[in-house]
């Protein structure tokens, strides 16, 4: 299957339902024992898609063979900052359990964030409108 990019909706030019699946592998990877490959490892885009789909499949979440996977490999690199790509080698950036936990949380924290900062937009977006009305 060739799914196409979608556009960025968040900022760092990332999209939001790729870095939400990046933020479930990275939970499924600290959870069920396979946090070592994110420790100073690095691999190639194609070892890391098989690794991704494989976990993503093997713990039910059909929403991975929805959005490419490249772009959840960004999201993981921007959003969460856990690595670093270059051509075809990815670098695996944390050096341990602690620091990728931490990256992680800060990452759902800028998902949040994200979420607020378009909700006060709409509103002002809104309020705006109103006053135009008024007037």
């Amino acid at each position: 299957m060739d799914l196409s990019f979608v556009k960025p909706d968040m900022r760092r030019r990332c999209e939001s339902k790729s870095v939400e699946l990046g933020g479930y592998f990275l939970k499924l990877l600290l959870s069920c024992g396979r946090a070592d490959r994110i420790f100073q490892h690095t691999e190639s885009k194609d070892q890391w898609k098989k690794l991704y789909l494989n976990i993503m499949r093997e713990y039910g979440i059909s929403d991975a063979q929805n959005r490419h996977a490249y772009q959840v490999l960004y999201g993981l690199s921007r959003h969460y900052e856990v690595c670093t790509v270059k051509d075809n080698v990815i670098t695996w950036t944390c050096k341990s359990l602690e620091e990728a936990e931490l990256k992680l949380k800060v990452g759902q924290l800028r998902c949040e964030m994200d979420w607020v900062y378009g909700e006060l937009n709409k509103t002002r977006n809104e309020l705006n409108t109103l006053k135009r009305w008024i007037r």
